[in-house]
């Protein structure tokens, strides 16, 4: 089968098409550059029209960057809009130029979470256990993760060894995974060990403490801001934590560095973070902070996680996996001043 590699425009010469997709990423302040813009204008002419939030799914930015984006391309006539974005001839030219020529309308390859049929039936449960959570606090950066999301993790938390018989500690849980693991160790007859909640907003807390009581589950709640030091009770005791921190480099590491100060000090206890897609300087510095913590990146799952709303991570955001070593310098100097999108200027992230 032959895909199209026709329908293109006047060809653009190659080093006006190179001088072109470098302006576009200065235009848009893209910190991905030239490589991010290249990634949109392929998957448009894949799969066009593309609606803009479907876009920055797909490429994972956030909306107000593909957005200011589209704008660029639009104003250099090498897009516009029908039923989403789609190229224009002079577009399509320009691609033509980068040694984009095929168009194969399907994904070729594709990595799809999936959990086995038999936890379906825990999907509306889990879905009227949190109904009546609170609204996202959009200053610290909460969006809740949806239903689906929460069973996932859970069922990875099982499958990797982090729920029989292990100490549990959630660092913020505004999405209550808390209560989602809760309801699958009921429904195998898994053992917990400790679970324990630290969120900054004592509604979520009040929340799973309201609920783990109806429910006859053990979960221990802790109002503490991380910025502040964990209370001696907390450090080195658990096997397994698990963040979905604010959206900021400052923001996870902090919540990571707090995480690995509560395992247990020796080789192989678990850490598992939810972040949105970074540049590739905030993620060689985020793994640096890793490595200081003592905590090695093990397994990282693109897009793992779904969101409602949460156009600032488009939608969707990965899992990493860490292991501990062991060894970590918990004295290293951190920026943890702004940790919330909020509280940072414009373009920090």
């Amino acid at each position: 089968m032959k895909f199209n590699t026709s329908s293109m425009g006047k060809v653009m010469d190659q080093n006006q098409g190179l001088l072109e997709i470098k302006d576009l990423a200065l235009a848009c302040n893209l910190a991905e550059g030239e490589e991010g813009v290249r990634d949109v204008l392929r998957y448009i002419y894949r799969f066009q029209p593309v609606p803009i939030h479907d876009l920055a799914r797909a490429v994972q930015l956030p909306v107000p960057v593909i957005a200011s984006l589209r704008r660029e391309l639009e104003k250099r006539k090498f897009a516009e809009r029908k039923s989403g974005v789609i190229l224009t001839e002079r577009g399509l030219g320009f691609l033509h130029s980068l040694g984009i020529l095929v168009d194969i309308p399907f994904r070729v390859f594709e990595v799809k979470y999936t959990c086995n049929d038999y936890l379906d039936s825990l999907v509306p449960e889990i879905e009227t256990l949190v109904a009546g959570r609170p609204d996202p606090d959009v200053t610290l950066d909460q969006s809740h993760a949806t239903i689906d999301t929460i069973v996932r993790r859970a069922s990875y938390i099982y499958e990797r060894d982090g729920l029989e018989g292990k100490n549990l500690i959630l660092l913020g849980d505004d999405d209550l995974t808390s209560l989602s693991v809760h309801r699958f160790a009921d429904e195998f007859g898994i053992r917990l060990g400790r679970t324990t909640v630290v969120d900054v907003d004592k509604r979520i807390l009040n929340y799973i403490r309201t609920t783990s009581e109806e429910m006859g589950w053990d979960i221990e709640t802790v109002h503490l801001d991380l910025k502040d030091s964990l209370p001696i009770e907390l450090v080195d005791t658990f096997d397994v934590f698990v963040c979905d921190p604010p959206y900021t480099l400052p923001g996870i590491s902090l919540f990571a560095l707090r995480g690995a100060q509560s395992l247990k000090p020796s080789q192989g206890k678990k850490g598992i973070i939810c972040f949105s897609r970074r540049n590739p300087e905030d993620s060689c510095q985020l793994y640096s902070n890793l490595n200081l913590m003592g905590m090695v990146p093990q397994e990282l799952l693109p897009s793992f996680n779904n969101y409602i709303g949460a156009q600032k991570h488009a939608g969707s955001s990965s899992l990493l996996l860490c292991v501990s070593t062991g060894n970590s310098d918990f004295n290293a100097d951190f920026d943890v001043n702004g940790i919330y999108t909020a509280s940072r200027k414009p373009n920090k992230e």
